[in-house]
């Protein structure tokens, strides 16, 4: 028997968590892997790569937006070109350089 799908039922229920994990007193759209864990590059780019699929990044503002861009842009290394995110950032200068 094939049950039935509810998408919007869905994106609605991964959207509050998404939002659950979002780092409050912040920049928009800074995310953390879990509930006590630490804001990350790498789970705010999931976030984002998340809301694209649900088709949920084009309701933002122009600001919002740039929050998202801004935050992933100041985590690119000038000497590298390599985006680093700032808990490793000296782990990761140490093995490039």
């Amino acid at each position: 028997m094939v049950q039935s799908f509810n998408y919007l039922s869905l994106k609605e229920n991964v959207l509050g968590w998404l939002e659950s994990l979002s780092v409050k007193n912040t920049r928009y759209g800074v995310y953390k892997f879990c509930e006590n864990g630490n804001l990350t590059l790498m789970s705010s780019c999931f976030g984002v790569f998340i809301r694209e699929v649900l088709d949920d990044l084009s309701p933002l503002s122009d600001k919002e937006r740039g929050y998202y861009i801004q935050y992933i842009k100041n985590t690119q290394d000038t000497d590298t070109g390599l985006f680093i995110d700032p808990l490793f950032k000296e782990n990761v200068k140490n093995c490039v350089s």
